[in-house]
């Protein structure tokens, strides 16, 4: 990876298993540049569904949830939410954490700035050792994912594939996070009402977590 490629940890999120949620009314030949990919996987909870969904914010103590980004600042204060009575219909599902990957100096945007600068504090975890690379995904600052959740006009969609189809996972994200920087500038111009576009890492767990289990 280049020298000049940061990675600033932004924090956890638990999302759900592939049995555990349907995805009708997403047709994959619209909205994915790999066709053949039998679970996609995303940053935006349209596409892979976070645990959390159906709570609201009033819900979670206090401190704990990015603003803006929804996710959590450590790791054993989401577990231990889990295990509280509060998330009790919340039975499994992926542990994941996500990272912000940018060439740029995050000090020129103004969102970045606001909501990673004044929560620095609140984040003592970073990417824990032995978790998983999913791959690198490119959504808005609303998580909106402009890689799998932006529809492909008919007139653009087989050149687009033919060029980027071969840099994609099985999960439909980009492997190097070269590339996905490369095609964040696409995105930034074919779905510009949504613009800017964000390159996103994530990772998982190689476990469930699971409420019979004791992990915290």
């Amino acid at each position: 990876m280049s020298e000049d490629i940061k990675r600033i940890f932004l924090g956890f999120d638990i999302r759900l298993c592939r049995e555990d949620y349907n995805m009708t009314g997403w047709d994959q030949e619209v909205f994915l540049l790999r066709v053949d990919v039998a679970w996609p996987l995303s940053i935006d909870s349209k596409i892979w569904p976070s645990a959390f969904d159906e709570l609201r914010y009033v819900d979670f103590p206090d401190n704990v949830i990015r603003p803006s980004i929804g996710v959590w600042f450590e790791l054993h204060a989401m577990l231990d939410f889990l295990n509280s009575p509060k998330a009790d219909q919340i039975n499994r599902g992926v542990p994941i954490c996500v990272e912000l990957v940018t060439d740029r100096s995050l000090h020129l945007d103004d969102f970045w700035d606001s909501v990673i600068s004044p929560y620095s504090q609140l984040s003592s975890d970073g990417t824990p050792g032995g978790w998983i690379l999913l791959g690198y995904d490119i959504a808005d600052s609303y998580q909106l994912s402009g890689l799998m959740n932006c529809g492909y006009d008919p007139n653009e969609i087989a050149d687009l594939r033919l060029t980027w189809k071969d840099r994609f996972n099985e999960h439909g994200l980009f492997r190097s996070p070269e590339d996905a920087i490369r095609f964040q500038e696409t995105v930034n111009v074919r779905a510009r009402e949504h613009a800017p576009f964000y390159v996103y890492a994530l990772y998982r767990d190689p476990l469930l977590w699971e409420r019979e289990s004791v992990r915290k």
